[in-house]
């Protein structure tokens, strides 16, 4: 045993192991999550809040938490830990879920989440109308970051989109809205005042709630155009009148700065403030500049001067932010302005500044949306796949045990066995819950093996480096188990005892000594890997999604074992047949 932990392959695989069990700890957290909230907001909660008590009781479950609001018509809550007061009856129509006791992260089959139906508005839509909402969708989605979620079309006529473990916030807010983007400038005129407009001049006239401009008479509502911009008169009193001028839609928006400095956030006044840039086309730019050149300029504080009126940005006809314009600015072509917002959280001003990116990014859908139906799936049978495919993995376990033991008749052989391929499941599973280690692991091993010099020839090298790089960009944003996934890791126990098998009987052989029996045994490895990479890596590109999860399981698995446990099998049975 002292020249094992002296061995470097094994020391590295009991390092890899102690990490992840330590990883997949159960830690029961008490709270539930909220997972969905209607639009009346009740009790100000929202997507993603964690209830941590009900009446200044400590919640578990979700049946514990619809019995505590059966028992008074107002309940005190404790949110993100800090107390709220709302109506009891409001509480029954948002969904929550329990804390997960682990980082391990389930698709929808197995941990439930959200199914929404969106219909557009527009009836006889055509299949390519159909086809541009879609791939809208997908673009904001990709946009946004949002992760497992998928879009698709019921029907001639319906959308429907899931995302698991989550609610409909952000399906309802971002997705199923239309994103009309545009940028106003009121213009506020007294009854004799001028109102102008690039190089036209109006003289507006009030009478009987009536707008005269020259020829022109206007009611409340009414638009007209002066040039290339239009004007929507939306505020008539008798003394005064609003023109609401449209400098910018989402067509004139060109690019969207992300990246700092064009891009970032501040803490202010107790808040945080994000701002980014946008390039806008020159006919904006011009509109923008034929609208400001008339605007008259103030002195705000002690030398601060603005011009008269603002820029609004509207989102689907909706006030989301309001911008001071600089005096300086009045007339001029300016075709990087800087969008501005602010919010009371970090987390809440990042949301918000993604949200408005991703829609500038992605366009405004075709037509308006509405939503038809919102499930939430229950979890449940999730539950029960889990519960069986553990105690399939147990059965199964105990069963190949009795058999290598019946077959060596050696528990020194057949207890390392079984150890070892439960342990690879244990290291898949600690991959998905934790991308630190999962990066660690891929990296570290290989470079372990490279010190040990098992990496041989340009295709070992060629192959091993794609596979990293391929598992990297897939683990490191802590992937989802789906049922073929959990399924697979029934069959990473049998894959793993095959080859050890395969490496003891090398091993038991007499005609041949320690070093050429390593050597085939490694070549063994070695090209079981090389073989699987291939098969499985065209049907994650391929992009078959009930069948991808099962790949990526099978290329982690024979990594792995490449890279991690069958070095350290060998090591162990390499100074058991020394002796």
């Amino acid at each position: 045993m002292k020249d094992l932990l002296k061995d470097l392959r094994f020391v590295t695989y009991l390092i890899f192991v102690a990490i992840a069990i330590l990883l997949l700890i159960p830690k029961p957290r008490p709270g539930l999550l909220v997972t969905y909230v209607p639009d009346s907001k009740p009790c100000g909660l929202k997507d993603g809040d964690i209830i941590n008590e009900v009446n200044h009781k400590s919640v578990k479950s979700v049946d514990e938490f619809i019995e505590l609001l059966k028992t008074s018509d107002y309940v005190a809550l404790m949110v993100n830990g800090k107390p709220k007061s709302c109506k009891a009856r409001e509480l029954f129509n948002i969904t929550v879920r329990e804390l997960p006791p682990t980082n391990l992260k389930f698709s929808m089959d197995l941990e439930g989440g959200t199914r929404v139906f969106l219909r557009p508005k527009e009836r006889n839509v055509t299949r390519k109308l159909m086809e541009d909402i879609i791939t809208t969708l997908n673009t904001r989605i990709n946009l946004y970051g949002l992760k497992d979620m998928n879009v698709r079309k019921v029907g001639t006529d319906l959308i429907m989109i899931e995302m698991a473990g989550a609610g409909g916030e952000d399906i309802r807010e971002f997705l199923a809205k239309q994103g009309k983007f545009e940028a106003r400038i009121p213009i506020q005129r007294k009854n004799g005042e001028k109102l102008v407009i690039g190089d036209k001049e109006f003289s507006v006239s009030i009478r009987n709630q009536t707008v005269f401009i020259d020829s022109m008479s206007l009611k409340e509502g009414d638009e007209f155009k002066v040039g290339d911009v239009s004007v929507k008169v939306v505020n008539v009193t008798n003394q005064s009148v609003v023109f609401d001028s449209k400098v910018l839609e989402g067509k004139d928006v060109v690019f969207v700065y992300t990246n700092y400095p064009d891009s970032g956030l501040s803490p202010r006044n107790g808040g945080y403030e994000f701002f980014f840039k946008i390039r806008i086309s020159e006919r904006g730019a011009r509109r923008f500049a034929n609208v400001t050149k008339g605007l008259k300029s103030l002195t705000i504080g002690t030398a601060q001067r603005y011009l008269e009126s603002p820029l609004n940005i509207y989102i689907d006809n909706k006030l989301v932010t309001s911008l001071r314009i600089s005096a300086d600015l009045a007339g001029k072509i300016v075709t990087e302005p800087a969008i501005t917002g602010y919010r009371q959280t970090r987390t809440e001003a990042i949301k918000e500044m993604m949200r408005m990116q991703s829609i500038l990014r992605s366009g405004s859908l075709p037509v308006e949306l509405e939503i038809e139906k919102i499930d939430t799936i229950s979890p449940t049978l999730g539950k029960k796949f889990i519960n069986s495919v553990i105690f399939l993995f147990i059965v199964s376990s105990v069963v190949v045990s009795i058999l290598i033991f019946v077959f060596y008749r050696d528990w020194k052989l057949s207890i390392p066995m079984i150890l070892i391929a439960l342990s690879e499941a244990v290291l898949i599973l600690g991959t998905a819950a934790n991308q630190l280690f999962a990066a660690f692991l891929l990296i570290g091993s290989f470079a372990v093996s490279v010190i040990k010099g098992d990496v041989k020839g340009w295709l070992a090298w060629a192959v091993s480096l794609f596979a990293m790089m391929m598992l990297f960009t897939i683990v490191i944003e802590r992937w989802s188990l789906d049922v073929p996934a959990i399924a697979g890791l029934v069959a990473v126990a049998g894959t793993s005892v095959n080859q050890m098998i395969i490496i003891v009987d090398e091993y038991r052989r007499k005609e041949a000594g320690i070093k050429e029996k390593e050597e085939t045994s490694m070549h063994m490895v070695w090209s079981g890997f090389m073989l699987l990479v291939a098969v499985m890596s065209a049907l994650i590109f391929m992009g078959v999604g009930t069948l991808k999860g099962l790949a990526i399981t099978t290329i982690l698995e024979e990594y792995i074992g490449t890279f991690v446990t069958r070095p350290a099998f060998m090591s162990l049975i390499e100074r058991k047949f020394r002796q």
